[in-house]
């Protein structure tokens, strides 16, 4: 979500506001996947970073 400030001419800088979440589903997609083979039978791990959402707030400025 953009939360945008005054959009007034004359001024030399509009600044806005971003309003968001990383990963709203929450779901673990996988970051890297390897195989390990033990006595003869590969198994595949996936490591994964984020499993929770994660929320964000950004401030931009542009001149």
């Amino acid at each position: 979500m953009n939360i945008a400030g005054n959009h007034k001419l004359t001024q030399k800088t509009h600044n806005s506001w971003t309003i968001g979440v990383y990963n709203l589903t929450g779901r673990r997609n996988p970051f890297s996947v390897y195989y390990v083979s033990q006595n003869g039978v590969v198994n595949g791990y996936k490591l994964s970073i984020f499993g929770t959402a994660i929320p964000f707030i950004n401030f931009n400025i542009k001149f």
